[in-house]
């Protein structure tokens, strides 16, 4: 997949479930990353970062709610 065919299938997501829902799954994604490395690398200053950035996501999702 490139890029641009990224930010289509993006777009699409956005206009049919709504950007607030796009970032709000993708904050989820980042919270399973930082659960996966806490429990299978042993990892809490990777996961503590996906963490934080899965919370900054989910403040934006809720900026978003606006445009939805």
């Amino acid at each position: 997949m490139t890029i641009i065919d990224m930010e289509n299938a993006l777009e699409a997501m956005m206009d049919e479930h709504g950007t607030a829902e796009v970032l709000h799954r993708i904050a989820e994604v980042a919270f399973a990353k930082a659960e996966h490395l806490r429990a299978n690398w042993q990892d809490p200053v990777s996961a503590n970062v996906w963490d934080q950035c899965g919370l900054n996501i989910e403040k934006a999702a809720d900026k978003t709610r606006v445009l939805d």
